[in-house]
């Protein structure tokens, strides 16, 4: 009787042990795998292609920056031509300048012919003082049309000079011709690029060859 109640102890043993092992199975079947955890910070930061990086950049030196050895060549002045091939128009003007034979020479023309002491009966072509003053804009009361007192100083190669008043070309009082002839009878001035001339003077005095320059000169008031 003791051998029979052993067996079945065993059986019983066995059975449970079978039945427990089939509900751990079940269970492990039924229990969903666990989800691997990953943290964010772990991971890189990309940049989103759609959004351009900013990145500083550095301005560059300016190309209009003149470097000391450039600008201190730039304050040189050029070469002046020969004497005698410009004329210098300044004083009472808003324009100070000089006036080449070639731009004389593309100015309106005028042709007179007259005797001058010294010199004989001579045909001249040139260009009007007054036109030649209008270049430098001239400041005086009444411009070269009606000024009463304004004049111009003439100087010549040979430090000859002088002096033409803005009345006596002005049509509201002398009316004359005064010229810087580039022409005489025909051929260049001897001396420089124009010879002044005014028109009826009976002397060669104000008969300026080679001028060089032409002051504008508005007299003071006295006082």
């Amino acid at each position: 009787m003791n051998k029979s109640w052993l067996v079945a102890c065993v059986a019983m043993l066995s059975i449970a042990w079978i039945v427990a092992s089939a509900g751990v199975s079940s269970r492990a079947a039924n229990t969903p795998a666990p989800t691997p955890m990953v943290s964010v910070t772990t991971l890189p930061a990309l940049p989103s292609p759609s959004v351009p990086t900013a990145h500083p950049v550095t301005p560059s030196a300016s190309p209009f920056v003149v470097p000391p050895s450039a600008a201190a060549s730039s304050t040189q002045q050029p070469a002046m031509p020969p004497a005698g091939t410009f004329i210098l128009v300044n004083g009472a003007v808003a324009n100070p300048m000089y006036v080449t034979l070639d731009q004389l020479q593309k100015m309106r023309p005028i042709s007179i012919t007259q005797k001058v002491s010294g010199h004989g009966i001579l045909t001249v072509t040139g260009v009007a003082l007054p036109a030649v003053i209008n270049l430098a804009q001239p400041t005086v009361t009444g411009g070269t049309d009606t000024s009463p007192s304004a004049y111009a100083f003439v100087t010549g190669l040979s430090s000859q000079t002088a002096i033409v008043a803005f009345p006596e070309f002005e049509r509201s009082f002398g009316g004359k011709l005064v010229l810087l002839a580039y022409l005489i009878n025909g051929k260049p001035p001897k001396t420089g690029a124009a010879t002044l001339i005014v028109q009826g003077d009976a002397s060669g005095g104000r008969f300026i060859e080679g001028v060089t320059h032409i002051l504008i000169v508005q007299p003071s008031p006295s006082p």
